[in-house]
């Protein structure tokens, strides 16, 4: 893991990885398309744009994975998938107001274009409404996973406020979030693949393990990109957590390894960050042992550096996908079983 972190081709890399399940892709963007159109001169727009504001489609494709892994892919899959990508999008938009993000995926937000209260009513749009796409397959199970899961994700995001400048937050308490905020998704994806399948209980739980470690995986790495990343490669504002007073899980690691005074430095770093978002605070000294604002704007670097807290987190993120690979265990004779296995690989390549 390098001192900065720039990301791959996302999109074009998943491309590839989800040939076993193309023209099952294609189905779901059809429906995608369908449910994210309206005549209505105000909502049609703002839901063109939200459209592409996702990107990935990781989700779904987890869903009709497990699926295919499982044995058979029913339109009710189709369906699902979508379902879980309307729910992502959703998420993404009331994260942005509350990170106060202006780009994402090299476009607008959809705050930074029409404002924060349109961004929160559009958001709440597609939660309803992939409710309510959910409820035509008629399978009260499958509706049951996205309300539990959905719930979850909320909770998840209400911690992450609550705990918002607690520096001190623990491990255990960040990876608990984690779990719910991006995790829970990705296990509810794999859940219902395999419920719509057919399996049995304990099948259908240990999908969903997997889903929810790969999520953990996934966050992690996402939370190094924003610390290191390149924000012309990674299509969307770097270093929000910091300036949001969100404990990611570098500067969790990076706080418990500094001494009280360097504790200081770098919490007035945090506020000054927090108060211009836009960028890092003007040197405080010039000597470059003075600690954060020291020697340059990036000085804070030396922190991450001196308490190998990118390179702890980048193993935690690793154990996870570990742990996602070794669910996978007897899944690689199938093509969506070996790709399975490959993105778990590819949560952790997206640095690089």
């Amino acid at each position: 893991m390098t001192s900065h972190i720039r990301t791959a081709d996302p999109t074009g890399v998943l491309h590839d990885l989800f040939r076993p399940i193309r023209a099952e892709l294609a189905q779901v963007e059809k429906l995608l398309a369908r449910e994210l159109y309206s005549v209505d001169p105000q909502l049609g727009p703002l839901l063109q744009h939200a459209s592409q504001l996702a990107g990935k489609r990781l989700r779904p494709a987890l869903l009709l994975l497990v699926g295919q892994a499982c044995g058979q892919i029913t339109c009710d899959h189709h369906v699902m998938a979508a379902v879980v990508e309307i729910i992502h999008t959703a998420t993404l938009l009331h994260d942005d107001v509350l990170d106060k993000a202006a780009v994402r995926r090299h476009l607008p937000t959809i705050n930074a274009r029409w404002g924060d209260h349109t961004a929160i009513l559009l958001g709440d749009y597609l939660f309803s409404h992939a409710f309510y796409l959910a409820s035509t397959t008629g399978n009260a199970a499958a509706c049951v996973r996205i309300g539990k899961a959905t719930n979850t994700v909320c909770a998840g995001e209400i911690r992450q406020q609550a705990a918002r400048g607690n520096w001190n937050l623990s491990e255990q308490e960040y990876l608990e979030i984690a779990a719910a905020k991006t995790g829970a998704l990705c296990a509810c994806s794999c859940e219902i693949g395999a419920l719509l399948a057919g399996r049995p209980q304990p099948e259908i739980a240990r999908w969903a393990d997997f889903g929810s470690a790969l999520g953990v995986a996934f966050q992690i790495v996402d939370d190094l990109i924003d610390v290191l990343g390149d924000e012309a490669m990674a299509g969307k504002s770097v270093n929000r957590d910091a300036a949001q007073q969100i404990a990611s899980l570098p500067w969790i690691y990076a706080w418990q390894e500094l001494d009280d005074g360097e504790r200081s430095l770098l919490a007035d770093w945090l506020e000054n960050l927090a108060d211009d978002a836009r960028g890092l605070p003007a040197p405080a000294a010039t000597e470059p042992s003075a600690g954060v604002g020291a020697g340059g704007s990036r000085q804070w670097l030396l922190w991450l550096e001196k308490t190998r807290a990118v390179q702890r987190a980048w193993h935690t993120a690793k154990r996870y996908a570990d742990l996602a690979r070794n669910l996978l265990d007897g899944c690689h004779d199938s093509p969506a079983g070996r790709t399975l296995a490959r993105i778990v690989d590819f949560v952790l390549e997206r640095p690089c």
